[in-house]
This record gives structure tokens, sequence and C-alpha cells, in this order.
């Protein structure tokens, strides 16, 4: 193989330690830690994800509103279902997060933007932002099937681009009366 891939079975643990991970920053550091490598090595096979487009990277914005390399990216998975295959513990937020960022993603390729998360001055984390456009994802506890609120959410980031905030629990409401 062109990646000459040695050790498939630490590739499933990267890719279990990232659909863990979904929506939390995670650097090379991190990665060879959780996995006992080193740091060549775990940069090696997130390359690899990412060339395969198993996974992709998203950046922080920096001060002058571009995305920073400089700090350690999120990692979403391109697909939801592998993404509920390897996660220990499935939690609705990411799978909501990581379909949102699918999504926004597509967009920003057809507009030839770029997304990238940010951090404002408070400390808070807005979860996508694309120029001037900002999306937040927030889950309600609300006892309704996942993969219809994913799908309501795209439906409606594809029909309101310009959403500023998302919030899932006000969507599905939304859903659930209209």
């Amino acid at each position: 193989s062109y990646y000459g891939i040695r050790n498939p079975v630490m590739l499933k643990d990267l890719l279990q330690l990232l659909c863990d991970k979904i929506s939390t920053p995670v650097s090379d550091k991190l990665v060879a830690k959780d996995l006992k490598i080193d740091i060549k090595t775990a940069q090696f096979y997130l390359q690899y994800l990412q060339d395969v487009f198993l996974i992709y990277p998203l950046y922080r914005e920096g001060r002058s509103h571009k995305k920073v390399k400089g700090f350690s990216p999120k990692y979403y998975i391109n697909d939801t279902g592998l993404l509920r295959l390897y996660s220990k513990t499935v939690r609705e937020g990411h799978l909501a997060e990581n379909a949102v960022f699918i999504e926004l993603s597509r967009k920003a390729r057809q507009e030839r933007s770029e997304i990238c998360y940010r951090i404002t001055e408070e400390g808070e984390e807005i979860d996508f932002v694309d120029g001037d456009r900002t999306y937040d994802i927030k889950m309600g506890e609300l006892p309704v099937d996942y993969r219809e609120d994913v799908i309501y959410v795209v439906k409606k980031i594809n029909k309101n681009h310009l959403a500023k905030q998302i919030k899932i629990e006000n969507l599905l409401l939304d859903k659930l009366y209209n």
C-alpha cells in the first residue's frame, strides 16, 4: 500500500479515540499519549485518515478572523455511521454537531469559503464560523429520535443558511409545533 499501514489495530484505536473526542480539540501529543505511540506516528496516522477522507480537521479562528493551524484542531468524522459504531458512549450532541459540520463544510466548499471554530473573549466556544455567519450547536434533552433531529437540522440549515445560532432543541420544538 502507498501508506504502508503496518498496524491497522492502532488505526482503529485512533478512530475510536477521535469518535469520543468530537467537539473537543485534539493534539498530536494527546493522540500519542493516549495510544502510547510517538508523535510522528500519531501525525502520520492522523494525516492518513484525512487523506482517505475519514476525518476532517476544524481549526480555531485567530485574531485576524482566519483559521489558525497553531491551535489543536477538532476532528469530525465523515461518516456518522462510523461515529456511532466507534464511539464508546454515543452522545446525541456529538452526533448532531458532527452532522451539522458535514453539511456546513459541504456548503463552504461550494462557496469556496472556510469554516472554523471560535473562542470568544469570555472563553465561550462558538462551534462553527463561516465569515460573518456563526453556528452554535446546543442539544436539549428531548425524547425525539436522533436521525429525525439531524435530518431536520440539516434541512433547516439548507433553508436558512444565515442563522446566527442553531439551538437544536428550539428547532425540534419548531418541528413539533409547526
